[in-house]
């Protein structure tokens, strides 16, 4: 089961893997590219998806990459960017689209302990994985119901 939030949202963004928001992956853009790991649940109780939003002013030299992952880690490109709620994401990939921006976005897909959920969180919680918070107690704004 996957929502289609690109058809929702009315946004031109290709799908794909493989790529990491340096200037050599964003020579290569033919527009918005989602670096998808997997799709959007229907149910939005089940799961919160964080996304991160790249643009030409976050990409990484690839002649810095080593300095990057030295100080932030194998995934660099994770810490450089701020974290957004679906709704955020949304509003921003717009102003990108709007603007005829190419940019790189990803999103975490990450369980919720919400009660309709079919796991017991709490496997979830012992191994010291991320947790979002249950559906109705999550501030985030909607965007066709998902947060």
């Amino acid at each position: 089961m996957s929502f289609d939030w690109r058809n929702a949202a009315r946004l031109p963004i290709n799908i794909g893997g493989g790529q990491i928001p340096t200037k050599r992956h964003f020579l290569r853009l033919r527009g918005p590219h989602w670096i998808a790991a997997y799709g959007i649940h229907d149910n939005p109780r089940f799961y919160k998806h964080y996304w991160k939003i790249w643009t030409w002013m976050d990409v990484i030299p690839a002649d810095d990459l080593p300095e990057f992952r030295r100080r932030f880690g194998p995934y660099p490109w994770l810490a450089i960017v701020p974290e957004l709620s679906f709704s955020e994401a949304i509003k921003k990939m717009k102003q990108y689209c709007d603007r005829r921006e190419r940019f790189m976005v990803i999103d975490e897909r990450v369980k919720r302990d919400d009660p309709a959920a079919p796991w017991d969180i709490g496997l979830t919680k012992s191994k010291g994985g991320r947790v979002a918070p249950a559906y109705d107690n999550d501030p985030d704004k909607p965007f066709f119901e998902h947060k």
